[in-house]
């Protein structure tokens, strides 16, 4: 599966908005792309991976004059590898597995690669 998203977002100087759209113009990637794969193997395996790139995103300088709220555009990946045994399901997952970490959104946490084991039941 794949998926592609061109935004453009118009905000009118005049609304409602008190600062004039200044703080909220340029925070949505303007592209994004995912792709998505699922496959199902022999012996009850899945393989499916998850691909997503974003451009920049920021504050205009107008606003933000270090720069510092400004993210940059990232692609990242995630894979999930499972058996299926009788009742239980056992996967591994890997996530944002392209880079140690990423920023996604101006002021928040950084996305940081990880992995887990999961084990579930199917009763």
């Amino acid at each position: 599966m794949g998926n592609y998203t061109w935004t453009v977002v118009t905000i009118h100087p005049n609304g409602q908005d008190l600062n004039g759209g200044r703080f909220f113009a340029g925070l949505t990637p303007r592209h994004q792309i995912e792709l998505q794969s699922f496959l199902d193997l022999p012996g009850r395996f899945q393989l499916n991976a998850f691909f997503r790139y974003a451009t920049s995103i920021g504050y205009p300088p107008s606003v933000d004059l270090s720069g510092a709220l400004t993210v940059k555009d990232y692609a990242t990946a995630d894979v999930r590898a499972s058996w299926a045994w009788r009742w239980l399901d056992f996967s591994l997952v890997g996530r944002s597995l392209l880079q140690a970490h990423h920023l996604e959104f101006p002021g928040a946490r950084e996305v940081r690669r990880s992995a887990y084991l999961k084990v579930a039941g199917r009763f």
